[in-house]
C-alpha cells in the first residue's frame, strides 16, 4: 500500500483548519453589501427594515401634533408633530409614575402636554429655541439641551448666535441626562427623538453603551434617510441593531410632512411582552 510522506499529510491538516477558522469568520451577506451595491440598492433595504413590523399593539393612540396642512389632509395623515404610542397593559404606562423624554421640540410641546394630562413626568430638551430651563406647564420641565454622542458645554459668550450652531450647544448624552435627573437607577417610559439626521449618532452611542437596551421601554424617533449611499449603509446597521437588542417596530410611517423621514414606534422586548407580529 502507497502511503503519503507525513509532510503532506501535515500540510494537508493545516490547510483545512486555516479554511475552516477562515469560514467562521465570514459576515452574513444581508449585513455586509458588496462596494458595487447602488444608492437605491441601499435605500431599498433601509425602507424594507424601518417599514417592517416586529410586534403588535392593540391600544395605539396618537398622540400631539400640530395642524399645518389643510384640514382635509390633516384628517387623512395626521398632525405634523404626532407621535403613535402603545398604551396596551403590557406596556405598563402608568399615570403618576410614567416618564418621557422628548428630544426636539420646535416650539411644539403638544405630545409633551398630552402626556403630562395622561399623568407623566415630561422632560422636554431642545437647544435650538434660545429659551432657559423652565417649567414649561404642570408635569412638563423644559431643559436648554441637546441629546448627542458627547458632554458639551455652552460656551461663556455665545453670541452671535444661530440655533443650528452646534458648537454653542450644551449638550449631553443619554446616559449622562439619566445620572443628572436621578433617572439612571429607573427605565424611561418613552424616549421620542426628533433631532434632524443627529438620531443616527446618538443610537448608535446608546446602542453601543447598553443604556437603550437596559433603559427604554418605548421609543419613538424620526429616521431623516440621506441620498449617500455611505450614510445608508450605516444607517442600516443602526436599524439592525436595535433589532438585534430586541426592538420591535410596532408602528411604521413616511412622515407627509417630510420627503426624507420616516416616524418609527419600537418597544423593547427586554423590559416589556408585546406578542410578536
Amino acid at each position: 500500500m502507497n502511503q503519503r510522506p507525513l509532510w503532506i499529510v501535515g500540510s494537508i491538516i493545516v490547510v483545512t483548519m486555516v479554511v475552516t477558522i477562515y469560514n467562521t469568520n465570514v459576515t452574513p451577506l444581508d449585513t455586509s453589501p458588496s462596494e458595487e451595491s447602488s444608492t437605491g440598492q441601499e435605500r431599498e433595504r433601509v425602507i424594507k427594515s424601518i417599514s417592517t413590523p416586529g410586534t403588535v399593539c392593540s391600544d395605539l393612540r396618537r398622540i400631539g401634533g400640530l395642524t399645518k396642512m389643510p384640514s382635509r389632509a390633516a384628517g387623512s395623515f395626521g398632525p405634523d408633530g404626532m407621535w403613535y404610542v402603545c398604551f396596551d397593559e403590557q406596556v405598563q404606562l402608568n399615570p403618576g409614575s410614567c416618564v418621557v423624554y422628548s428630544f426636539g421640540i420646535g416650539n411644539d410641546f403638544s405630545f409633551d402636554e398630552k402626556m403630562a394630562r395622561y399623568g407623566c413626568n415630561v422632560f422636554s430638551f431642545d437647544p435650538t429655541m434660545d429659551k432657559e430651563d423652565h417649567r414649561h406647564s404642570p408635569g412638563v420641565m423644559f431643559y436648554n439641551l441637546g441629546l448627542s454622542d458627547v458632554d458639551q458645554e455652552r460656551p461663556r459668550h455665545p453670541r452671535p448666535w444661530h440655533k443650528f450652531d452646534k458648537m454653542k450647544w450644551k449638550t449631553r448624552t443619554f446616559r449622562t441626562i439619566m445620572l443628572e435627573l436621578g433617572h439612571f437607577k429607573g427605565e424611561i417610559d418613552i424616549l421620542k427623538m426628533d433631532i434632524e439626521s443627529d438620531e443616527w449618532k446618538c443610537l448608535r452611542h446608546m446602542l453601543k453603551d447598553g443604556t437603550l437596551k437596559s433603559h427604554v421601554r418605548q421609543l419613538n424617533v424620526e429616521y431623516h434617510i440621506s441620498n449617500t449611499t455611505e450614510a445608508l449603509r450605516q444607517s442600516y446597521d443602526i436599524v439592525k441593531w436595535l433589532e438585534k437588542d430586541g426592538f420591535k417596530i410596532f408602528h411604521s410611517r413616511k412622515n407627509p410632512h417630510c420627503r426624507k423621514c420616516w416616524e418609527l414606534s419600537y418597544v423593547n422586548s427586554n423590559l416589556v411582552n408585546l406578542p410578536l407580529k
